[in-house]
């Protein structure tokens, strides 16, 4: 998903958090054991981080096939009370309801994964 304010920065790849699985989706990118690559968060999974940095960065971008959704709807974070919009992201005050609109659509596809693991 690429919104209108994305300059493609990579911030999102970077710093505090990381990125968010649900067990589908890690069992979608890492068909075989996946310990070494993602930690067991809650209900979710967070993938390793690396001297700051996901460790799929690459100079062109990601290197998964398999998009995590939480790195498809950056910034938008879907918590229990709502959703959140992280300013951890430069662009943050320039995304807009219609922003919100598409995340809650592409969210809504993968809802089941998801939500019992909020």
């Amino acid at each position: 998903m690429k919104f209108s304010y994305c300059k493609a920065c990579k911030q999102c790849c970077r710093g505090k958090g990381g990125s968010y699985l649900s067990v589908e989706e890690l069992r979608n990118i890492f068909p075989v054991s996946s310990t070494i690559l993602a930690r067991k968060v809650g209900k979710l999974y967070r993938l390793i981080q690396i001297k700051g940095k996901c460790q799929f960065l690459r100079g062109t971008g990601c290197s998964i096939k398999y998009k995590p959704l939480s790195c498809k709807i950056y910034p938008f974070l879907p918590t229990k009370k709502g959703w959140v919009l992280r300013t951890s992201c430069p662009y943050w005050n320039k995304f807009t309801k219609e922003d919100l609109r598409k995340v809650k659509i592409q969210f809504a596809k993968r809802k089941k994964d998801w939500v019992s693991k909020l």
